[in-house]
């Protein structure tokens, strides 16, 4: 099995760039720059970040059933102060990877600080086969589920958090999906996800079953991964001219015996031509519900695994977007922990440069108790959000 699963990526990776030059190919990609400045209460961590990811991607379709789809991108970093590169890893995604590159190209191992790295990442590598009664895509893809706006209890493949500055692209995972229409908007998905060396304990299988009924959206996931289980629900649709949802997730870790529910729910509505708000309640069951409990989430399986981030259990989120002008649109988002009143407020303002470049200014600012240190040099977290260090950041984005 694991040989045959060996071979048959193996294959995609060597036919996607051969395939590209067998005839035509469309070309496009992007130059972002992100410049930010993390200011925290704690002396000495304040630092400035410069993040410069281009990415080139190429699509080849031979045949309207046929696709092949390759991205590559490459990202000088910047910091400063200096830091210690010790883990090339990529991110969680890197988890569900059978064999990857190594992130850093340069530089390589060093117990010295460095200001400037290198960062590589192939991020897109599958082949698409469509006929009309099954889709087909093997290889290094994106995987996002959910139809929740802060939180989304079904998506734990390759998750981001909410403060994560380049969400456009979800990271590539080396996958093998089968989707099986069974209607207009109905269709069961079931899939493969490679974790290192193809181990199966490393691994995910999962079965998604879609349906449209009664004017409304339902999904049902069934997945097992790394020996642990999620069951999830996903129910969308409009109502009263609002559109509602609601997300849940159910994850039970053998090992640990740990399991919890998460839960979102949530509306949202155009409030007119220039203005869109939303909101949603989020329920965490692996979180605490007191401050000075969360040095415990650490040595759970929830938050090792990255499949949860938050630390506590109760949240509240209202999001408003405005379109100043038709160039410059402004997006608010507070974020409230409802067990330890502290909050976090996402600010972004976006100008539409050209047709196709965009210059933002944002920030994460963080309320809320802080983090002090005890008499012993111990560190104790007041509030979530509170002990969060402040984000201000500026991006442009070019794409062609």
């Amino acid at each position: 099995m694991n040989r045959a699963a060996k071979y048959i990526f193996s294959v995609v990776l060597l036919l996607i760039p051969a395939a590209c030059f067998a005839g035509q190919f469309e070309f496009s990609g992007y130059a972002k720059s992100f410049v930010h400045y993390q200011h925290s209460n704690i002396a000495s961590s304040d630092s400035w970040t410069l993040t410069n990811p281009w990415a080139l991607k190429l699509s080849y379709v031979p045949r309207e059933y046929l696709s092949f789809n390759l991205t590559y991108v490459i990202s000088p970093h910047w910091n400063s102060p200096a830091v210690l590169f010790d883990e090339p890893g990529l991110s969680v995604a890197g988890q569900n990877r059978f064999k990857d590159l190594d992130a850093r190209i340069w530089p390589e191992a060093s117990d010295d600080p460095k200001k400037l790295s290198l960062w590589h990442n192939l991020d897109r590598a599958y082949v698409r086969i469509s006929a009309n009664w099954v889709d087909l895509y093997l290889g290094r893809q994106p995987i996002a589920w959910g139809s929740a706006r802060f939180a989304n209890p079904t998506d734990i493949v390759a998750p981001y958090g909410f403060r994560e500055l380049d969400t456009e692209d979800r990271i590539g995972v080396d996958a093998a999906r089968v989707n099986i229409p069974l209607g207009q908007m109905s269709e069961i998905g079931l899939g493969f996800i490679a974790g290192k060396d193809f181990d199966m304990e490393n691994s995910t299988l999962y079965l998604r079953p879609k349906f449209y009924l009664m004017k409304t959206d339902l999904a049902l996931v069934l997945m097992e991964f790394k020996k642990n289980r999620l069951y999830g629900i996903d129910i969308s649709r409009s109502l009263g001219g609002a559109g509602v949802w609601m997300e849940a997730g159910y994850i039970d870790f053998e090992e640990t015996s740990e399991n919890a529910l998460r839960l979102s729910v949530g509306a949202d509505y155009k409030l007119s031509d220039k203005t869109y708000a939303f909101g949603e309640y989020h329920f965490n069951g692996f979180g605490e519900l007191n401050a000075s409990d969360y040095t415990k989430n650490y040595l759970k399986q929830a938050y090792s695994e990255k499949a949860v981030y938050l630390m506590a259990q109760n949240y509240l989120t209202l999001g408003f977007n405005y379109q100043l002008t038709p160039l410059i649109n402004s997006g608010t988002q507070p974020i409230v922990n409802l067990d330890d009143i502290s909050v976090v407020l996402n600010q972004q303002f976006e100008y539409n440069l050209t047709q196709n470049s965009y210059l933002s200014y944002g920030f994460f600012k963080g309320l809320g108790k802080g983090t002090d240190k005890t008499l012993t040099g111990l560190i104790q977290i007041g509030s979530e959000f509170g002990s969060y260090p402040d984000i201000y950041y500026l991006s442009y984005r070019k794409y062609f």
